[in-house]
């Protein structure tokens, strides 16, 4: 169980296809529970779960299992993977039913206020690394673009609870999002320090996608997109968002063709292509229906009327 869900978790996936890491963590699960080894066993399947969070994975499915492994995990008393396993639960219901704030993490089994009281989590913080790292994706999926830039900042104090596992390219995707969002509103010197962090990144993500293009190279592409757009370089934003959009249908990662989708369809519409523009939020939201973000469909057919009006 131990060997399975280190290999997998912490080592494979940094190499080979996100979801190459599912089947072993669920059999990592399954030898654990029989083994006794419960404390790995429900590291496995949170990990499974949470990498199928970050795949794109359909959220009705996710929510289930990250049920079952709340439930399990308290019965035994694995306080920071019952957190873990409810900051999950509650993002994906968040996005699976409106809500008024679902970059908030508060529900019946998570409040995002009270995480920090828990003796448990000040010794072992990745369920607190987990906790702003979601809720940094949760900003950005609903363009709270200060917000964003907050909940990277947090999540940085608490990175090494996550280190090795695939929450870390996956941070450093959103971080570089949140990082160019911010550039607007930054003064000069902020605004430096903003793309020391922007061109770190790059140089990260680079390496990690030439290493694993199926996790890396479309949210390689996407934030080169941002950059660009954000420089008023049209040319190489427009290129860098078909790029983005056609890896990550290559790759499989539903939420990304979605966020690629609308963040491309949002340039097009700065740049009056309304047409371009309707087209390319129609993907969007066409692939956030599919992947199950109710709440994200319902906004973006609000914020965009000349969507037409949302299908049933």
């Amino acid at each position: 169980c131990k060997t399975l869900t280190l290999a997998h978790n912490f080592n494979f996936s940094w190499k080979d296809h996100l979801n190459s890491t599912l089947e072993p963590l669920a059999d990592a699960y399954h030898i654990g529970m029989e083994t006794q080894d419960v404390e790995y066993a429900l590291i496995a399947a949170v990990s499974s779960s949470a990498n199928a969070f970050v795949l794109g994975h359909d959220l009705n499915s996710i929510e289930s299992k990250l049920n079952e492994h709340a439930a399990e995990a308290k019965s035994h008393q694995q306080i920071p993977m019952y957190h873990m396993s409810c900051i999950y639960l509650q993002a994906v219901r968040n996005l699976l039913s409106p809500t008024e704030s679902p970059w908030l993490l508060i529900g019946p089994n998570v409040d995002e206020n009270s995480l920090l009281q828990y003796q448990e989590l000040k010794v072992d913080d990745s369920a607190l690394a987990n906790l702003f790292i979601i809720k940094l994706y949760l900003a950005i999926i609903f363009c709270q673009n200060d917000k964003a830039i907050e909940y990277a900042n947090e999540a940085l104090l608490h990175l090494n609870g996550v280190q090795a596992t695939p929450a870390i390219p996956f941070f450093r995707f959103l971080e570089s999002l949140a990082c160019i969002w911010a550039l607007k509103k930054s003064s000069r010197v902020q605004a430096l320090k903003l793309r020391i962090r922007i061109y770190r990144n790059l140089r990260l993500l680079r390496k990690w996608a030439h290493h694993s293009p199926s996790n890396i190279a479309h949210r390689y592409s996407l934030i080169k997109a941002e950059l660009a757009a954000a420089g008023g370089n049209v040319l190489n934003a427009l290129s860098y968002y078909e790029q983005a959009i056609g890896k990550a249908k290559q790759s499989g990662y539903l939420n990304d063709i979605a966020l690629a989708s609308e963040l491309s369809g949002r340039f097009h519409r700065s740049q009056d292509r309304h047409e371009l523009a309707q087209h390319y939020l129609n993907h969007a939201a066409n692939n956030y229906r599919r992947w199950g973000a109710n709440t994200k469909v319902h906004i973006l057919y609000s914020e965009f009327p000349d969507l037409g009006s949302q299908p049933e």
